[in-house]
């Protein structure tokens, strides 16, 4: 019996640290990759909200052709399909405020940015950000590009 309520104490202790791990609002819970290396990829336009409505099928821009490739050296590219045509502007991107931020920082002759995104989650899958333009309230679901 003891060497039961070892275990049990252990797994639940496990558990408790599990979640304290958990960094961002919707995880994961641990990785053993860096947030550098999960950020690090292509992504994707999963879903896009503004103000917690869906606007990715109804709206005028071509979410479906916007692509973000961060890089690891924290350089970063977006990409837009405008009528047919690649628009690709470069910039550099860091963690900030303990991990929990990203900031992109893009200026080109055509286009500027400095913008700061709420990491709400981070995984090899699914990048996920909440960030703000102009009072409205977007939040984003990238996805890698295979």
């Amino acid at each position: 019996m003891r060497k039961f309520a070892v275990i049990f104490s252990l797994l639940f202790c496990t558990l408790l640290a599990g979640n304290a791990c958990k960094k961002y609002e919707d995880g994961p819970y641990l990785s053993f990759k860096s947030r550098e290396e999960r950020i690090s990829n292509t992504w994707k336009v999963d879903k896009i909200l503004i103000n917690d409505e869906e606007i990715t099928s109804s709206s005028n821009l071509n979410f479906q052709s916007l692509k973000w490739t961060f890089s690891t050296n924290g350089n970063v590219t977006r990409t837009i399909d405008i009528n047919d045509l690649p628009f690709t502007v470069a910039g550099q991107w860091a963690l900030q405020s303990n991990d929990e931020e990203i900031r992109i920082v893009i200026n080109s002759q055509l286009y500027s940015e400095d913008s700061v995104w709420v990491i709400l989650k981070l995984m090899e899958d699914e990048f996920w950000v909440r960030y703000i333009v102009n009072g409205d309230t977007y939040e984003a679901h990238l996805a890698p590009v295979k």
